[in-house]
């Protein structure tokens, strides 16, 4: 999941062979923060997703330096995947 984006899997390789308990020492920018939040989320979208799902596709494309507004639309929206569907009951 970590390989296909190409910005992720540069952030991800900067932990090299560290314990994942001890990554809490990598200084990793604001900004790094907010595209690893950002693509981890992206990370989990499947295939519908990414082609019926505009925001996605998007942020996808743009790959790196996303917004803190991005951010919060892809944490709070899940991308706009819920709009158009009702839960059978």
């Amino acid at each position: 999941m970590v390989s296909p984006l190409r910005r992720y899997k540069e952030l991800y390789d900067r932990k090299g062979n560290m314990d994942v308990y001890a990554t809490g020492s990598i200084n990793y920018s604001d900004e790094e923060l907010i595209d690893m939040s950002v693509l981890y989320l992206l990370s989990w979208c499947g295939v519908f997703t990414r082609e019926e799902v505009s925001v996605a596709d998007r942020l996808i494309q743009k790959g790196r330096h996303f917004s803190q507004t991005e951010k919060t639309g892809a944490d709070h929206g899940s991308f706009g995947i819920h709009q158009g569907y009702s839960p059978s009951v």
